[in-house]
């Protein structure tokens, strides 16, 4: 399986005032993507799934904001759903092990 790194030339995340429905955001993808010298892949950070935000703050940078405290209110709250979330994660590999050891057996 191919990482996203190898898959994907440049994801761009994005976060609007209002989300973007999918038609709007397949337009706006296009528009980048005439201007684009390499396959782009736009995305967006409205309702986007807790991991995927927390990977996409760590691992990419802000290439625009409005202003710096756009930017700081958009890190601080992907960090914080991420800090929130991290326990019942943890439970949830946890809970995925055990039963993985239920139906195999115990690991020798």
């Amino acid at each position: 399986m191919r990482s996203l790194d190898e898959s994907i030339e440049r994801v761009v995340a994005i976060l609007s005032a209002e989300p973007l429905a999918l038609p709007e955001l397949l337009q706006f993808q296009g528009r980048l993507q005439e201007g684009a010298e390499f396959p782009v892949d736009l995305v967006s950070l409205d309702g986007a799934p807790i991991v995927f935000a927390h990977e996409i703050i760590e691992g990419g940078r802000c290439v625009y904001a409005r202003t710096p405290d756009d930017e700081t209110e958009v890190v601080t709250r992907t960090h914080m759903r991420w800090w929130d979330w991290l326990p019942f994660r943890e439970r949830q590999w946890e809970a995925s092990g055990e039963r993985l050891e239920d139906r195999l057996g115990p690991s020798t």
